[in-house]
């Protein structure tokens, strides 16, 4: 299935575009294809050990990933990963 992803104008600049597409079977799938399509978002997202950094949300659709039973959640045609980073500042 051809998933969307989108991400925030503040990573553009690391991936080129705001929104691109991958190929995928399943949401952890989608994630996976997101980081092959674009390596340079893993730094940006996930630290060091692999878990999705505090400030950083995951949606597939309108579902947070983190709160998912299970990223082996199986993916529709049209469906979506939006990431959305938290800017905080004063």
């Amino acid at each position: 299935m051809i998933v969307t992803v989108r991400v925030p104008k503040l990573l553009v600049p690391v991936t080129g575009t705001g929104v691109f597409e991958v190929e995928a079977a399943t949401v952890t799938e989608a994630l996976e294809r997101m980081l092959d399509a674009q390596p340079g978002l893993r730094v940006h997202l996930y630290d060091e050990t692999g878990a999705i950094r505090p400030h950083v949300r995951i949606f597939y659709n309108d579902d947070d990933v983190r709160w998912l039973t299970s990223t082996d959640t199986p993916v529709a045609e049209g469906d979506s990963i939006t990431v959305v980073q938290a800017v905080s500042g004063g």
